[in-house]
C-alpha cells in the first residue's frame, strides 16, 4: 500500500538516547555580562569646554565620519601642512560636499563648500551651500544662546537628507530663472564672484574704478545683479559708488570691501507691512511665522468690507460682491522673533486693509528648546496664548496687543528723463492717530465713537447689532475696543476716556477728572485778588442778597468758605514761590526799559490791544484743545482747574505752575513780538485780568461787557460756565470765533433751582 502512495513518506529513523555519559558531560560556558558601550559625548555646556575637550570632540567627529561612509565613496587625502581632507564622491545620484573641520571645532562651526567641477549645476550647488551655511549658523547661534557647544555634521546630514529635495528645487527654479533672462540677452552675477572680481582688480590696478565700467548691474530679489549694457547701478538706478576716489591709494584692499559693503543684496521692504504692536514672546519662544492669516479687506471703489484668506504661497483673486471690481492680494510672510515685530507684507490691489482677524490665522511657532516647529491657532488681542511644545512638551507663549498697517512707498528712479506716473495706492483704512471711519459711529449708535473687538470671532464691530448683522452664530460681549479718534486699541472700559488721546468715547459719562476747562488769563502783570474781592462776598452771602442771587447761573452749587480758602492758598503759593522770583529775575537780567515821550492815540491803543487779545486768544486756545485731548497732560497740568464744577471767582487763580508760566510768557512776550507801546500793553493786562474774573464769578450779570459787546462776539461768564458743566466745548479765553468754526461752541443752559420738598413714604402691613 505505502509503495502505491504518491505522497512523499520521510523515512523513520530510531530515536536517539538522550542520556549521555556522565564522562562526556561539559560545564556550560559562563556568559560573560555585556560590556557597556563607550558613551561619545554628543554636546557639552560652553563652560565645561577646553582645548583637551574640544580637540577630542572634533576627532569624535572625523571617526563618525569614517564610519559612516564606506571607504570607496570616502576619499582621504593628506594636505602639505599635515591636515586630512575627507571626500565623499557623487554622480547625480550623488553630490560631492567638502567638509572642512577648524582646530577650534565644535567652538566654531565646520565650513562647508560644494565643488562646481561635477554634473551638478552651479546655481543649485549655491543654492544647496547657501541654505546648509545658514542653517548652521542659526543651530550654532541658538547653542550659544543656550550656553552649550554641539557636534553639529550628524544633526547636519539629517537635515540635509530631509531636505534635500527642496533645496533641488529651489535650485532648479533659479536656473530656469537664469535661462530664461539668459535667452534674453541678461546675466547674472552672484555677489561673491563681484567681490572676487573687484577685489582681484583692485590689486592689480589700484586706480581701477568701478564706476566707469561699461557694464551695469541691478539688485535682484535673490542677492544677485543683473549685468546689461549701460552704466553701473544698484536698486533700480542708485549709482555704485566705491571708495577708491576717497580713500588714500595705498588702501586698495579696503576700498574694494568698502565697496562691496555698499551694496544691498536684501529684499527691499515692500508693499504694506503688517506690524505687530506689543509682541512679547514667551522666554523659550523662539519664533512665529504665519502660514495662513485672515485679512479683512475694503473696496477702494464701494468702501464694502470683507474677508479674505491669505497663504505666504499663492495669490489670490477675488472679486467685489457690490461693484464687481478686481481685487488682487498677495501675502509675504516674515519671521518674528524678539528683535522684529513684522508679520509680513500685504501686495493689495483695488483694496485696502482694515484689519487682521487673529483669531483665524494659522501660526507656527519656533521652540528653543528643542529647535522644532508646532502650529498654534486662536490667538485673541490682549491675552497671552500659552501652550506646549508638540516636540519637548516645553511651555511656550505668544501676546499681541494689536495690528498696524504701514503702507510703504516705492523708491522713485530719479535718474530717468521722464517719469512715469503711477496710481496712488490707498492708505489702509484704519491708521493708529487717525479716526475711524465714521470716527467709529454707526446707524445704531450715533454717539458711541468705537469699534468693539469680540472674542467669539476676533472681529472688530462698531456694536453688537452690526456683528449679529454680518455675523450667525452667537456674540460674546466684547472685550476691547478700539477707539473712533485715534484708532488706539485698548482694553474695554465703558465710560473711560481713551488711554492714547483722552477723548470720550461714549456720551453721558462722567469722570472724576472734568474733560474741558478754560483755565485763566494773564496773571504776572497783576494780581487779580482785588478784583475777586467783591464777588467773593457775594458768594458768601449767598441767597442772602437775592438782588444778586437771581443772576447765579447755577443756584443749586454754592461755594463754600472751605473752596475759597483753598484756591486762595494756591494762589498765594504760586505767586509767593514762582511767580514774584521770576519777575525778580527778570528786572535784574533784562533791560530797563525806555518809555516813549508820546502816549499813542486812541485808536493806536485799541488796534495794538484788539491784536494782543486775538493773539492770546489763539494760542490758548490751541494750548487749551490739546491738553483736554491728551489724557496725560491734562492730568498733570490742567486738572487742578477742573476740581469744581460750578466756578466761582476765586478759582481764578486756582493753577498749575506750568500753565501759569505758560500764560506769563504769552502775556510778556506777545507785546514785544507786536511791538505794543507800554501804555497798551498795562491796559490790555488791565482788561484781561478783569475778563478772566469775570468769567469765573459764576453770575450772568446784565452788565458784564459779554451782554455789551453785540453779535456774542465774547463767551463771558455763561460760556465759560458751560465749559465747565460739559469740558468739550467753549475752549477760548475771551472771544468766541473759534469755538464757532471748529464746532466748539456750545450754549448756556440755566439751570433753575428745584425747591426741596418734603418725601414721604408709607409702608403698607401685610
Amino acid at each position: 500500500m505505502e509503495d502505491r502512495c504518491r505522497f512523499l513518506h520521510p523515512p523513520q529513523f530510531p530515536l536517539v538516547d538522550d542520556l549521555l555519559v556522565s564522562g562526556n558531560l561539559t560545564r556550560p560556558a559562563q556568559r560573560m555580562p555585556p560590556v557597556p558601550r563607550p558613551s561619545i559625548p554628543q554636546e557639552i555646556q560652553l563652560c565645561d569646554l577646553t582645548e583637551d575637550v574640544a580637540e577630542q570632540l572634533r576627532e569624535t567627529e572625523i571617526k563618525q565620519l569614517k564610519k559612516r561612509f564606506p571607504k570607496d565613496q570616502l576619499i582621504v587625502q593628506e594636505r602639505s601642512d599635515g591636515k586630512v581632507t575627507y571626500y565623499r564622491p557623487f554622480d547625480l545620484k550623488e553630490v560631492d560636499i567638502m567638509v572642512s573641520f577648524p582646530d577650534s571645532y565644535p567652538l566654531e562651526i565646520f565650513t562647508l563648500n560644494i565643488p562646481l567641477d561635477q554634473d551638478l549645476p552651479p546655481v543649485m550647488s549655491r543654492c544647496v551651500q547657501e541654505a546648509s551655511l545658514e542653517w548652521l549658523q542659526a543651530k550654532h547661534a541658538t547653542n550659544q544662546l543656550r550656553g552649550k557647544v554641539e557636534l553639529l555634521f550628524r544633526p547636519f546630514l539629517r537635515w540635509l537628507d530631509r531636505s534635500l529635495e527642496r533645496l533641488f528645487t529651489e535650485g532648479a527654479r533659479q536656473l530656469k530663472k537664469d535661462i530664461d533672462l539668459e535667452k534674453a540677452g541678461l546675466q547674472f552675477i552672484p555677489y561673491q564672484e563681484l567681490r572676487a572680481t573687484v577685489c582681484e582688480q583692485s590689486e592689480h590696478d589700484p586706480s581701477f574704478d568701478p564706476a566707469s565700467d561699461g557694464t551695469a548691474a541691478t539688485g535682484a530679489d535673490d542677492g544677485k545683479l543683473e549685468k546689461t549694457g549701460g552704466e553701473r547701478t544698484v536698486d533700480g538706478g542708485k549709482r555704485l559708488h566705491s571708495g577708491c576716489e576717497e580713500e588714500p591709494p595705498q588702501q586698495p584692499q579696503e576700498e574694494a570691501s568698502h565697496l562691496v559693503e555698499n551694496i544691498k543684496i536684501s529684499d527691499p521692504r515692500r508693499g504694506t507691512e503688517v506690524k505687530v504692536l506689543g509682541l512679547r514672546l514667551g522666554e523659550n519662544t523662539a519664533t512665529v511665522v504665519a502660514e495662513k492669516i485672515t485679512v479683512c479687506l475694503q473696496c477702494n471703489r464701494c468702501k464694502v468690507t470683507a474677508d479674505l484668506f491669505l497663504t505666504g504661497r499663492t495669490a489670490c483673486t477675488a472679486q467685489c460682491e457690490k461693484c464687481s471690481a478686481s481685487i488682487n492680494a498677495a501675502f509675504r510672510p516674515c519671521m518674528l522673533h524678539h528683535y522684529s515685530d513684522v508679520l509680513g507684507y500685504l501686495d493689495l490691489r483695488n483694496v485696502a486693509p482694515a484689519d487682521l482677524v487673529l483669531q483665524d490665522c494659522e501660526l507656527m511657532v519656533g521652540c528653543l528648546s528643542c529647535s522644532q516647529e508646532c502650529p498654534v491657532q486662536n490667538v485673541s488681542y490682549g491675552q497671552t496664548k500659552e501652550f506646549n511644545c508638540e516636540h519637548c512638551h516645553t511651555k511656550l507663549s505668544i501676546l499681541a496687543e494689536s495690528i498696524r498697517f504701514q503702507y510703504i512707498q516705492p523708491r522713485v528712479d530719479k535718474s530717468g528723463s521722464s517719469a512715469v506716473n503711477s496710481k496712488m495706492i490707498r492708505d489702509p483704512a484704519v491708521q493708529k492717530g487717525k479716526p475711524l471711519p465714521e470716527k467709529g459711529t454707526c446707524k445704531h449708535y450715533k454717539q458711541s465713537h468705537r469699534w468693539l473687538r469680540f472674542p467669539c470671532c476676533g472681529r472688530a464691530y462698531p456694536c453688537d447689532g452690526c456683528h449679529d448683522e454680518d455675523q450667525d452664530h452667537p456674540m460674546e460681549l466684547a472685550t476691547r475696543m478700539i477707539c473712533g479718534y485715534c484708532a488706539k486699541e485698548q482694553p474695554y472700559g465703558n465710560g473711560k476716556p481713551c488711554i492714547s488721546c483722552g477723548s470720550m468715547m461714549t456720551r453721558g459719562t462722567r469722570t472724576s477728572h472734568w474733560e474741558g476747562g478754560l483755565g485763566c488769563r494773564s496773571k504776572v502783570k497783576m494780581n487779580s485778588f482785588f478784583f475777586s474781592v467783591p464777588f467773593a462776598v457775594v458768594d458768601l452771602l449767598g441767597e442772602k442778597m437775592p438782588v444778586m442771587h437771581q443772576y447765579k447761573i447755577q443756584p443749586d452749587k454754592q461755594p463754600t468758605l472751605t473752596m475759597m480758602a483753598t484756591s486762595l492758598l494756591i494762589a498765594l503759593y504760586n505767586h509767593i514761590f514762582f511767580v514774584l522770583p521770576a519777575v525778580m529775575i527778570s528786572m535784574f537780567i533784562l533791560p530797563a526799559p525806555t518809555l516813549p515821550h508820546e502816549a499813542p492815540t486812541l485808536y493806536e491803543v485799541f488796534v495794538s490791544g484788539l491784536a494782543l487779545l486775538l493773539l492770546f486768544d489763539t494760542q490758548y486756545y490751541i494750548w487749551h484743545f490739546i491738553h483736554h485731548k491728551h489724557a496725560q497732560l491734562y492730568r498733570s497740568i490742567h486738572a487742578i482747574h477742573h476740581e469744581y464744577m460750578a466756578p466761582f471767582s476765586w478759582s481764578t487763580e486756582q493753577l498749575s505752575v506750568p500753565e501759569l508760566m505758560t500764560v506769563g510768557l504769552w502775556s510778556n512776550q506777545n507785546p514785544i513780538f507786536l511791538k505794543c507801546h507800554p501804555l497798551t500793553t498795562w491796559c490790555v493786562t488791565v482788561f484781561s485780568i478783569w475778563m478772566s474774573v469775570e468769567d469765573h464769578i459764576g453770575y450772568d450779570l446784565p452788565w458784564t461787557l459779554n451782554r455789551l459787546v453785540p453779535f456774542g462776539l465774547l463767551g463771558g461768564a455763561p460760556a465759560h460756565d458751560m465749559h465747565h458743566q460739559k469740558p468739550s466745548s467753549n475752549y477760548a479765553p475771551f472771544f468766541s470765533h473759534w469755538d464757532i468754526i471748529f464746532g466748539t461752541s456750545v450754549p448756556l443752559k440755566k439751570k433753575k433751582k428745584t425747591p426741596k420738598k418734603m418725601v414721604t413714604t408709607k409702608s403698607n402691613s401685610l
